[in-house]
């Protein structure tokens, strides 16, 4: 079997990636919109639902990228236990 070596810095990049772009997501979600004060009650209620709609948004981006955050860690684990895995050898 080939020997294959795994670059763990750029996975581990990749993962402070996705942390910083999920708290920054976050960050979006939990901050206030600014709001359409109108005299009309009909565009007060679209304003309304359209920044509900984009704190949904923002709150499923966040869980997106904690989960791809997740997932890296994981295989950055996996493969740093299969390393020592096959260095025991």
């Amino acid at each position: 079997m080939a020997d294959l070596r795994f670059d763990y810095g750029l996975l581990q990049e990749l993962i402070d990636t996705f942390e910083t772009t999920r708290s920054g997501f976050e960050t979006l979600a939990g901050s206030t919109c600014p709001s359409c004060a109108s005299d009309d009650p009909v565009a007060d209620h679209h304003a309304s639902t359209v920044k509900d709609q984009e704190k949904k948004l923002l709150a499923d981006a966040v869980t997106s990228f904690t989960n791809a955050k997740d997932g890296a860690q994981d295989a950055y684990d996996a493969f740093k236990a299969a390393d020592g895995a096959g260095e025991g050898k």
